[in-house]
Formats: structure tokens, C-alpha cells, sequence
């Protein structure tokens, strides 16, 4: 397991996508950390069925969690969500 996945995935969007990717890290056995979603109640109802995940309240909790971070946003939100994260050196991102 390589050091980004040891620390826990994260996602920032829970909707089709973002949770189809969620459940297949958990189940190919990833922690899955964090969610961070528009909705609440998509984030909250996600995190609900992987072990040890926790809803963040923004993805700026959801990338100071996660060593790795899926962005899984519609296209057309993508600059401005990774523009407000302060990211880590250390960081891998996907989109």
C-alpha cells in the first residue's frame, strides 16, 4: 500500500460518480476518510456505508485529511474548488 493510500482517500463530491468511486476504493479494501459534497445529506448518506468515513464541512477538512483526494465536482466547478484548497506538497489529486 503506498504511503497516499495509507492515509485514507478522500473525495470532495458525492454524487453518481463521486460515490461509485467511493464504494469501489473501500471495496478493493482503501480507506475511504472523507466526503465533502454541495449536498450534506449525499455526503452524510455515503459516509454512512463506509467504515471510518467522516463527513468534512468543506474540502479544505477533506484535503488536510487525505493524502490522496478524488474530485469528483462537474467539470464546470473544478478550477474554483481546486484553487480554494491549500494543497500539501505531498498531495496526489485526481479528477
Amino acid at each position: 500500500m503506498t504511503q497516499a493510500w495509507a492515509r485514507g482517500v478522500g473525495l470532495v463530491g458525492a454524487g453518481a460518480v463521486g460515490s461509485a468511486l467511493a464504494r469501489a476504493v473501500h471495496a478493493a479494501g482503501y480507506p475511504v476518510a472523507a466526503i465533502a459534497s454541495r449536498s450534506r445529506t449525499s455526503a452524510s448518506s455515503l459516509a454512512r456505508e463506509l467504515p471510518g468515513c467522516q463527513v468534512a464541512e468543506t474540502p479544505q477538512q477533506v484535503a488536510d485529511r487525505c493524502a490522496l483526494v478524488f474530485l469528483t465536482t462537474p467539470d464546470s466547478t473544478i478550477q474554483q474548488v481546486v484553487e480554494a484548497i491549500r494543497w500539501r506538497r505531498s498531495q496526489d489529486v485526481v479528477h
